[in-house]
């Protein structure tokens, strides 16, 4: 925003909107294609048990080193994977939490 002041540009609705669809047109782009919905899917399985078990087992200087990136691509592969495999990802990650004793909190 600062930018569009600095050239004396006016930020319309049309601009807005245009640069939301194009952005969330490349965003969902692959999202039909099974093979990155598996790659997403494993990335998730292997990103989510690790960033909880570091907040229960790591130290403070790990997980402050560490946990920003998982989130990141943990949160990342959740939206970009379809809601099915989503929902799937989520629950088997929250049953092995539970089942091990793991909080995230």
């Amino acid at each position: 925003m600062a930018l569009f002041m600095f050239y004396s540009e006016s930020i319309g609705l049309s601009l807005t909107l245009g640069r939301n669809i194009y952005n969330n047109g490349l965003a969902i782009r692959y999202k039909n294609n099974t093979i990155t919905q598996l790659g997403l899917l494993l990335l998730s399985f292997g990103v989510g048990p690790r960033m909880i078990w570091l907040v229960n087992h790591g130290s403070w200087l790990k997980n402050m080193a560490q946990c920003p990136q998982f989130a990141t691509i943990w949160l990342y592969t959740v939206i970009q994977l379809k809601l099915s495999f989503a929902l799937l990802s989520l629950v088997l990650i929250g049953g092995w939490s539970w089942w091990t004793g793991m909080k995230l909190l």
